[in-house]
């Protein structure tokens, strides 16, 4: 079988440049259990100091502090990564290797320590363990814009948990709500083009990371409407509103609402697609009255000539208070 070597690190400076027993506990603990351990132990550090408290003695009582319960697995897989990921200012020279394994299980590292005239190979144990799998679907598959797309998580189950990221327009740019089960995820594309999305998935226990990434192509809308509510009812809170009930197809620029009163009087207007008439004329609540609206829109599909649609859309809303 073909040897695999690779050098381990020590707290004590035998291959290290200083002491890293602190800095061992600080990439394991964190900085905050590390200070508070620390003053806890204040007393026994500042005798340590002074050479009446034997040195091996405070990192044995240290080290029980801060790993009593780890599991060696645990232990195990935080000094490899310390190993690896270490400074090379902390390391001396020669003394880490990088291996990286293409499948899971288990290996053993062989250290050889040699001196010149003796040698010695000292065996450690290494758990490969298995890379997520992610994998997903997406319905429809003929999508459109504007469209609510529903994106199926399928990655395969394994034991410990999963955090699932999503990147819907392919912009590396992931979602900051992270999903810790399987639950479908859905988005909503609001321009034609081509996207790519990207799920990646996080083991939260071993840290391993994998991602996927697959088309999505969006077509223009061939459909384009408006719709809008024959009456509403305003109040202070802003419930209740003039807008499109329904809305397909329909570009953000090029749009234009206005509402009239029953003697032609403007008395609302926006070009803003969002933008909603909560009744007032002035500051004040519209009296109760029928109103007419005149909107004109741009539609996202375009004739042979490339030029858009539009709609010219007019109708009456009873104001009722």
């Amino acid at each position: 079988m073909k040897r695999k070597t690779i050098a381990v690190f020590d707290f004590d400076g035998t291959i290290t440049q200083k002491d890293t027993f602190l800095e061992f506990i600080k990439f394991s603990k964190g900085n905050w259990q590390l200070y508070l351990g620390l003053l806890f132990f204040l007393p026994l550090l500042v005798a340590m100091k002074v050479k009446i408290y034997p040195n091996w003695k405070a990192k044995q009582r240290l080290f029980s502090y801060f790993y009593k319960g780890v599991s060696i697995e645990i232990f195990n897989h935080w000094g490899l990564e310390f190993g690896l990921g270490a400074n090379p200012k902390t390391t001396k020279g020669g003394t880490q290797a990088a291996i990286t394994w293409r499948q899971a299980g288990e290996e053993i590292v062989l250290l050889t320590v040699t001196n010149g005239i003796c040698s010695n190979v000292i065996p450690f144990p290494v758990i490969v363990h298995p890379q997520p799998q992610p994998d997903f679907s997406y319905q429809p598959h003929e999508i459109y814009s504007g469209t609510e797309v529903r994106f199926i998580n399928e990655t395969p189950r394994q034991q410990g948990t999963h955090t699932y990221y999503w990147d819907f327009a392919g912009d590396n740019v992931f979602t900051q709500t992270t999903y810790n089960n399987n639950d479908d995820v859905f988005f909503t594309y609001d321009q034609a083009g081509n996207y790519t999305a990207q799920l990646h998935v996080v083991d939260n226990l071993w840290g391993c990371k994998n991602s996927i990434s697959i088309p999505v192509v969006v077509n223009t809308n061939p459909n384009c409407a408006l719709k809008f509510p024959n009456a509403f009812t305003p109040d202070k809170m802003n419930n209740n509103t003039f807008h499109a009930a329904y809305e397909e197809g329909v570009l953000e620029w090029g749009y234009e609402l206005r509402i009239f009163d029953r003697w032609g009087k403007q008395v609302w207007n926006s070009t803003d697609k969002s933008e909603r008439w909560d009744g007032r004329y002035r500051g004040e609540f519209a009296r109760q009255d029928v109103y007419v609206y005149h909107c004109k829109a741009v539609c996202e599909d375009t004739d042979a000539n490339g030029k858009h649609r539009e709609l010219h859309i007019k109708g009456d809303v009873t104001v009722i208070r």
